[in-house]
């Protein structure tokens, strides 16, 4: 399974879902993936710069046989920086790709599990809105939890908003976390609209420890 994960990405391939053709197969096994999928990206010259994690809604845990989000790395090569009007993502290698508005929380210190709320949020020191263009090595987006994970988290590429510093805000940003609504659009109007489930600092605590990086966390 971690021979075949490693030669799909970018190769516009897809194949049976592992847990159609494997019914053992769990997140020990997809994380395991994950580990060796993450190092060939280094060997090549790739640097994990954070986590991107998926699942987040605790409403489709139950359906889904999770009982926390799941996650997959976020590399130096699939960040940039967004410039209204001027980025571009080529979807080479990316089959079936759809677009997701994301918030990326970055991490300036360690957490640890069982901290409070607001010791969550001691741990961020900045904000940002980002789109993430996501892909699936299944066909038709079949897939369960552990799939999900070893295929890169489904991750193809996050284009990072502009950056909020909330070192000094730490206490409003958090109220703010908890209850904004999501608006996504296109040229042809609004498109979806939502909100988040849950405060995304709250779900840093599931993936302590994390080494703080350049980028930090996503959602």
């Amino acid at each position: 399974m971690s021979r075949s994960a490693k030669n799909l990405l970018g190769s516009d391939h897809q194949v049976e879902p592992f847990s159609e053709r494997f019914p053992w197969f769990s997140l020990a096994e997809a994380y395991d993936i994950a580990a060796r999928v993450g190092d060939l990206r280094r060997a090549r010259g790739e640097s994990p710069i954070g986590r991107k994690i998926g699942f987040t809604n605790r409403s489709i845990w139950g359906d889904l046989g999770i009982s926390a989000p799941v996650w997959n790395y976020v590399f130096d090569s699939t960040v940039s920086n967004g410039v209204v009007g001027q980025n571009r993502v080529g979807l080479s290698g990316m089959p079936e790709p759809r677009i997701e508005p994301e918030v990326v929380l970055h991490l300036a210190s360690v957490p640890a599990v069982g901290m409070t709320k607001s010791e969550l949020m001691d741990c961020i020191d900045w904000i940002a809105p980002g789109f993430e263009v996501v892909y699936s090595i299944f066909p038709n987006w079949a897939f369960t939890a552990a799939d999900a994970a070893a295929a890169y988290g489904v991750h193809g590429a996050l284009i990072l908003g502009e950056r909020l510093d909330v070192t000094g805000t730490r206490a409003e940003r958090m109220t703010e976390l908890s209850a904004f609504v999501v608006k996504l659009e296109s040229d042809g109007g609004a498109r979806r609209k939502g909100h988040v489930p849950r405060a995304p600092s709250q779900r840093r605590c599931r993936l302590a420890p994390v080494r703080p990086g350049p980028h930090g966390s996503k959602r």
